[in-house]
């Protein structure tokens, strides 16, 4: 039903496809309180990875970068913010860059109309080990 919307290298994990939308929370948004959805267990495509922080790559650190997306009924994401970005700040930075170009579907309720939502997308930097 939801494609997994985690980290690239799970993306294309049949076992993470098979997961349904969990929501974890609601926002206010505009005059509304929207839900909030874990970011790894919805639809979006991920085709543009983040760019690891030159500093920190040179560096060897690693992190993770936690942004809040709301995303309209069209599946366009209309706000983005950092919820947290650890433990450097530019992880946030980049997370929130990423998730401007990331496709986003729209959720729809039951009777299948789409809904304004939140996601609480966490975005991996990890570095390849030899």
């Amino acid at each position: 039903m939801f494609a997994g919307c985690s980290s690239f290298r799970d993306v294309a994990s049949s076992s993470v496809k098979e997961k349904v939308p969990v929501e974890v929370g609601h926002v206010q948004y505009d005059d509304r309180v929207i839900p909030v959805f874990d970011g790894w267990t919805v639809k979006c495509d991920k085709s543009t990875p983040p760019e690891y922080p030159l500093e920190l790559r040179r560096s060897g650190i690693e992190g993770e970068g936690i942004v809040m997306i709301i995303v309209d009924e069209k599946g366009k994401a209309v706000d983005l913010r950092i919820v947290s970005s650890t433990p450097d700040p530019q992880f946030g930075f980049a997370a929130v860059s990423a998730a401007k170009q990331w496709r986003y579907f729209p959720m729809k309720d039951l009777a299948g109309v789409p809904f304004v939502h939140a996601l609480r997308m966490p975005v991996f930097f990890r570095l390849a080990r030899d």
